[in-house]
């Protein structure tokens, strides 16, 4: 579901995707609950760095990042949200 945490939560939906104009990903776990995949689309490395630290489930890129890898997304296991 894309951007949308409220019908995300009204039809039961695994996850959302938040853009750079969404609420951030603390705002969205705090709606949420721990269950609900949160992915953040970032268009450069410092948008990037933030999702992580934010912990993330994944990101989608907006643009190229110049990675090493051909992966559309990153999952951010070690972030624990308790």
């Amino acid at each position: 579901m894309n951007d949308r945490i409220d019908i995300a939560q009204i039809i039961n939906a695994d996850g959302v995707l938040l853009n750079k104009y969404s609420i951030d990903i603390t705002a969205a776990r705090e709606l949420t609950n721990q269950e609900t995949i949160i992915g953040k689309y970032v268009s450069d490395k410092k948008e990037m760095k933030n999702a992580e630290k934010d912990c993330a489930d994944y990101l989608m890129y907006e643009k190229e990042l110049n990675t090493k890898t051909e992966l559309p997304y990153f999952i951010f296991s070690e972030c624990q949200n308790l």
